[in-house]
C-alpha cells in the first residue's frame, strides 16, 4: 500500500469529517501558507459529476480538514467511488497528497 492511499467510508445522510497532517519525506510538517487545497469525490476517475469536499487548513501546522455536510452526502447517487486531495503550493507545484476508494453506506444498507 502506498503512503498516500487511504480508503474511506461515508455514511449517506450524515456529516463526514476527516483531518490529516501533512509531513514531507524528512518527517517535517508541511507549510501550507498560501496553498490552495482541493478535494473531490467521483464515481470513477473519469466521471464528470464531481462531489467536492469543503476544505480548510491551518497554514504552518500542515493540518487539513475535509468536510461534507449531511445534505450533500444524502445526494450521492452511487455506493462506490474514488476521491483525491491535492495541494497547489505557492511555487505552482501541484501534489496529490491523498487518494483512495470511497464506500458509501446507504440508508438501506444500515
Amino acid at each position: 500500500m502506498e503512503d498516500n492511499k487511504l480508503d474511506i467510508i461515508i455514511e449517506q445522510g450524515y456529516d463526514f469529517v476527516m483531518s490529516m497532517t501533512l509531513y514531507d519525506y524528512n518527517n517535517v510538517v508541511v507549510d501550507l501558507n498560501g496553498s490552495l487545497i482541493e478535494a473531490q469525490m467521483r464515481q470513477f476517475a473519469e466521471a464528470n459529476d464531481v462531489f467536492p469536499f469543503e476544505v480548510s487548513h491551518n497554514g504552518v501546522g500542515g493540518r487539513i480538514k475535509l468536510k461534507m455536510p449531511h445534505y450533500l452526502t444524502k445526494e450521492i447517487p452511487f455506493t462506490n467511488g474514488v476521491y483525491d486531495v491535492s495541494v497547489l503550493f505557492p511555487n505552482n507545484t501541484r501534489v496529490c497528497v491523498l487518494y483512495g476508494d470511497v464506500k458509501i453506506i446507504t440508508e438501506s444498507m444500515r
